[in-house]
């Protein structure tokens, strides 16, 4: 219950069974439990939790899913969640009001398959570290207040193999160059990185006249995407 506390839980959209003693955790809105009663995904997409992002969530030691998404949560990543159990599969963090760096630890989330963090108020450099996520399909980091250059790192032929939606689109701080490196990538990525927005450096043109889908996504104001599917850059 220190969660629902701190999440403004007596405000929550719904709130069903929460703190109900006769009712067993996996009957709680937003929770799915194993057999044995263990919490292993937590989903409480738009439920306006306000506040902090909890710390001691990292001690579900059987959590694979996390979705906090379109709330009103703040602050920066706990640095306590860089211990997330490593079978970890999914964090979507998107549309609340995030701040601080986002943590180079979470390298060692190795059965990682989404990370989904986009519009929100993150800074600082992308981690390179980021590379060795073998399993990561989706990276969504777009609309938020990135600095630095696009890491060499992510580009390269053993970085990223299973990777198919990058989105960095909307970072106005965010070094506009493409690294030669990441032309590895369009030969099995689709790459929103938003190249009528000022990038250079791997063909520019190329990028543009490579877009094979243009698409409006709708959270809370609408996103122009580019997908880059062209293998020839």
């Amino acid at each position: 219950m220190r969660f629902y506390h701190a999440s403004n839980g007596e405000n929550w959209k719904v709130s069903d069974h929460w703190g109900d003693p006769d009712q067993e955790m996996k009957h709680w809105h937003g929770l799915t439990c194993n057999e044995d009663g263990t919490v292993f995904r937590i989903r409480l997409y738009g439920n306006n939790l306000k506040g902090g992002l909890f710390p001691d969530l990292c001690k579900l030691t059987r959590l694979t899913s996390l979705c906090l998404s379109v709330n009103a949560l703040d602050g920066p990543i706990p640095p306590e969640w860089v211990n997330f159990s490593p079978d970890m599969s999914d964090i979507n963090l998107c549309s609340n009001k995030l701040t601080g760096q986002l943590p180079v630890e979470w390298c060692k989330l190795t059965n990682l398959t989404g990370l989904f963090l986009q519009i929100n108020k993150f800074s600082g450099e992308l981690p390179a570290e980021w590379s060795a996520l073998a399993k990561l399909e989706s990276l969504e980091i777009s609309h938020n207040k990135l600095t630095g250059k696009l890491p060499v790192e992510w580009g390269l032929e053993t970085s990223f193999p299973a990777l198919t939606k990058l989105r960095l689109a909307r970072n106005l701080k965010l070094d506009k160059t493409i690294p030669v490196e990441w032309k590895e990538m369009s030969s099995r990525s689709c790459c929103d990185i938003d190249p009528l927005s000022g990038y250079s450096g791997v063909s520019k043109q190329r990028l543009a006249t490579a877009a094979s889908v243009t698409e409006y996504e709708k959270n809370e104001t609408a996103i122009e995407t580019i997908e880059v599917a062209d293998t020839s850059l």
